[in-house]
């Protein structure tokens, strides 16, 4: 049962107007000045208001920007009565957002059409919001479900990045593990030469001799291990980074095998000790060959040689 609050101060024009709406089946709530009308709407919560203008303790204007500034009562359709000399108060009304006006003395027919025009452009303006939130709505619970299914894509491919970092890791892990063996048949040789250097100044036997021999036999088959190495080291290095070498080349043809494989173990993430123990020379010496092979690569001084390194397959 819609809800209908009367504000009006002629009692007798509140007990017509009430009469009718009742007999018309709404549920009539009356009253008979602003302050007490407001705080029954506010109570009641009425589906439309019909309002004097003239009002004791608190006029309909004041009534009317009381609703306004309500959070439910604002949206109400709110009807003025006035009398036929009100015209400029009739004008003031429409201003303070007032949806009609029904000048005394009205009908009962032009009573109940006015209230049931304003009742009905309510219900289908507010029908009208209805449908669009739910549109709405239906929308966002598809978005939702839409950033639920980027959202599950995402954790996959986050995983499956992790699990290729992981492998790209234990790449590099063996990729350094051969590159210390290089180191190892370096000191193979520098072990060769050392025994030759003390063999040949001491007077020996034949059959000591021979011993030398077969100790220099050995060596240099360790040595041809490490002659083989550079070869073994190209084809692990760009197993984890495809194209690396070939691509540095290609840009930079005056570079050495010693300052690419320098290169290679910066972008391994070796450090200046590791380098220098990689290649058997000082502190020093690595900073020296880093200085040297930056200006190869045409780079500054102040630019960072390890973000370079990384640089190369990204660059166009």
């Amino acid at each position: 049962m819609r809800k209908i609050l009367i504000i009006e101060d002629e009692a007798e024009l509140l007990d017509e107007v009430a009469c009718i709406l009742k007999h018309e089946g709404f549920d009539v709530f009356k009253a008979s000045d602003g302050i007490s009308g407001f705080g029954l709407a506010k109570d009641k919560i009425p589906d439309l208001v019909l309002c004097d203008v003239v009002l004791p303790q608190m006029d309909g204007f004041h009534v009317i920007r009381e609703f306004k500034r309500h959070e439910v009562l604002a949206s109400k359709p709110f009807i003025f009565i006035s009398a036929l000399s009100e015209r400029q108060e009739r004008r003031k009304g429409m201003e303070e957002g007032a949806d009609d006006y029904l000048t005394k003395p009205f009908t009962r027919e032009e009573l109940l059409k006015t209230i049931d025009v304003r009742i009905n452009r309510y219900e289908q303006m507010y029908s009208g919001i209805e449908v669009f939130f739910q549109n709405q709505t239906n929308e966002l619970g598809e978005l939702k479900d839409e950033v639920k299914s980027k959202e599950q894509s995402l954790k996959k491919i986050l995983v499956q990045h992790k699990n290729l970092q992981l492998q790209l890791k234990e790449k590099e892990n063996e990729l350094m593990k051969e590159t210390l063996r290089g180191e190892e048949s370096k000191n193979i040789l520098k072990k060769l030469n050392l025994i030759v250097e003390n063999e040949l100044y001491r007077p020996t036997g034949t059959k000591h001799k021979s011993d030398v021999l077969f100790k220099m036999k050995k060596y240099l088959n360790d040595k041809s291990l490490l002659l083989n190495n550079w070869a073994t080291f190209q084809l692990r290095f760009n197993h984890v980074y495809p194209g690396f070498t070939e691509k540095l080349t290609e840009r930079f043809d005056a570079l050495t095998q010693y300052d690419i494989v320098f290169i290679c173990a910066t972008k391994m993430g070796m450090n200046t000790s590791q380098i220098a123990h990689l290649f058997n020379i000082s502190d020093d010496s690595v900073r020296k060959s880093r200085y040297r092979i930056k200006k190869k690569l045409c780079l500054k001084k102040t630019d960072n040689f390890v973000q370079f390194t990384h640089s190369i397959l990204s660059d166009e």
